[in-house]
């Protein structure tokens, strides 16, 4: 039996996560428009998406997108017709969230772009090194870092793992930023992930196509953290090229 319902109940991301652990083969159908999208999973990946004339990843980011009408998740559906998407679902999802983002930049991009006086300015790096004066000796590391995670300035951390902070913040800051403003319809000021060792805490900066990330010990106080995230926000973000 086929689940049904609205997509002011769940979105679509959320759907293809039901999806993926529900069973061996599963089909997300989304109505939305007047289009209609398929999205099949096997073996808990997403393999194809068609639909509104599209296929493959445009179709996925055209299904991601829809924010309004129904749904139906098929579970045990018939093995998928095709194959046109071969990546992980983690990075398909971090790639339509940077599509959808950098589609909506367009779309703001009407007003002319104010100068960038950079003499004398701040580096990401000097900021936060500065900062992390604040927060030993429970530090980890710091980071700075673009909605599409790419690292602008690290420090404490550097290589596979500061990439892999990068990349995997990113998509935990973009779920929860999706995820509150549909259901609350308020702004994501910061988001904690707590493991056995470590509090890893992700802050927005500016308009949300940036945020600072802090990696504490769990004998660290949070009120600390937090304080100090917000103490250097502003340096901070005024020391990224073009950020607002």
């Amino acid at each position: 039996m086929a689940l049904v319902g609205n997509l002011h109940e769940v979105d679509v991301p959320g759907l293809v996560e039901l999806a993926r652990h529900s069973a061996l083969h599963a089909q997300v159908t989304v109505q939305s428009g007047g289009q209609t999208f398929r999205l099949y999973i096997s073996d808990g990946e997403v393999v194809h998406a068609s639909g509104a004339g599209l296929s493959g990843e445009r179709a996925l980011y055209a299904a991601l997108g829809c924010e309004t009408g129904t749904f139906e998740l098929e579970k045990n559906a018939p093995p998928p017709p095709t194959t046109t998407l071969d990546l992980p679902w983690n990075t398909l999802l971090l790639q339509a969230l940077q599509h959808l983002d950098e589609t909506r930049a367009t779309l703001d991009a009407l007003s002319p772009p104010q100068e960038t006086h950079m003499a004398g300015k701040e580096k990401p790096e000097e900021v936060i090194k500065e900062m992390a004066t604040d927060l030993e000796p429970g530090l980890h590391g710091i980071g700075v870092i673009g909605t599409d995670g790419l690292g602008i300035a690290f420090h404490k951390v550097g290589g596979d793992t500061a990439e892999m902070l990068g990349s995997q913040m990113a998509l935990i800051m973009q779920l929860s930023r999706r995820s509150t403003e549909r259901v609350e319809k308020s702004a994501v000021e910061d988001v904690l992930v707590t493991t056995d060792k470590s509090y890893l805490l992700g802050r927005v900066l500016g308009d949300g196509s940036y945020f600072l990330v802090v990696s504490v010990s769990r004998d660290s106080v949070l009120g600390n953290v937090r304080l100090a995230m917000r103490t250097y926000t502003d340096r901070i973000l005024k020391s990224i090229p073009g950020a607002r």
